[in-house]
């Protein structure tokens, strides 16, 4: 088995986590940050939204407008606060939400306004040990490719307003928390397809060669991982046994066969190649085994810590 794939599996067993559902803006655009000016930019209205405690990553958004003749780019962006960051960018892909970092930094084109914002263009922080307050602030560095660099301190806010099941936020919200907790620079993790159906998602994965789905819940507006499987998950029947209410177990189930059979098929091969179920208790911790006639550990034996 490879060794990012290992992680994945042990991580399942190991971690529950969680993300605010609720991904609105924040009111008030006095409680955002103060204008900064530099060179032709002007950086407005920043900040960042407020994490639950555990939660590894987060989102940053602000307004750069440029009222210069030429172009810039945003290139680059750091934190003392973060162990990285990087700017990303969500967009459709077969029907499916894909959040992927920005490739060659991010363009502010001459006499334009750029908006950072939820469910769109933001920058991400990642490998965040202490989780960032509501009320609190977080230093930011932002690198334009000719402003330089450009120090902000962005105020943490809670995000207001709900969002209707199956939104676009919801499905980049599950995305974000599994790529900051896994994604590794010589291992890529790439999720696709999201599929949500009331409170519950499936979200299929590969790394390095593997793959499998996890099963998520959403309660009390947080998103967590119910179990880490293979195909279990694709017949309504299993998703019943599972937890899920039969209405909602026939809907996913279809849902996620229609979306897969729009995929490259080479890439659904790999979600099968997690063998067995690995189940998630309430507190995170490893639950139960379900093996399917399997192996429960032949999945993802050894967890290797190299």
């Amino acid at each position: 088995m490879h060794r990012h794939f290992l992680q994945f599996a042990a991580a399942c067993v190991l971690t529950a986590f969680s993300l605010i559902a609720g991904l609105g803006h924040s009111q008030g655009m006095e409680m955002k940050s103060e204008p900064v000016t530099a060179g032709d930019l002007e950086i407005t209205s920043g900040w960042v939204r407020a994490m639950l405690p555990g939660q590894p990553a987060g989102g940053g958004f602000f307004i750069v407008t440029n009222k210069g003749a030429a172009a810039d780019r945003l290139v680059a962006a750091s934190s003392p606060k973060a162990g990285r960051m990087e700017i990303h960018t969500m967009e459709i892909v077969n029907d499916v939400m894909v959040m992927r970092p920005v490739a060659g930094g991010l363009e502010i084109p001459a006499g334009a306004t750029v908006e950072l914002k939820p469910g769109g263009l933001h920058v991400m922080f990642m490998e965040v040990a202490d989780p960032y307050q509501e009320g609190s602030t977080v230093p930011v560095t932002l690198e334009f490719e000719k402003a330089g660099k450009v120090d902000l301190v962005l105020p943490v806010l809670k995000g207001q307003g709900g969002m209707q099941h199956g939104s676009l936020d919801d499905r980049g919200a599950i995305e974000t928390v599994l790529k900051a907790e896994w994604d590794r620079a010589d291992a890529p993790l790439k999720i696709e397809p999201v599929v949500i159906e009331a409170d519950y998602a499936i979200a299929g994965w590969t790394q390095e060669g593997r793959g499998g789905r996890a099963l998520l819940a959403r309660k009390h507006g947080q998103w967590a991982v119910h179990l880490c499987t293979g195909d279990a998950v694709k017949e309504a029947a299993n998703l019943e046994k599972m937890g899920v209410a039969a209405a909602t177990a026939a809907t996913l189930a279809m849902r996620l066969g229609e979306t897969e059979a729009k995929m490259d098929q080479t890439v659904v091969a790999l979600f099968s190649t997690f063998e067995g179920t690995v189940m998630m208790d309430a507190n995170g911790g490893h639950g139960e085994h379900a093996t399917d006639g399997k192996d429960a550990h032949s999945g993802h034996s050894g967890h290797s810590t190299n």
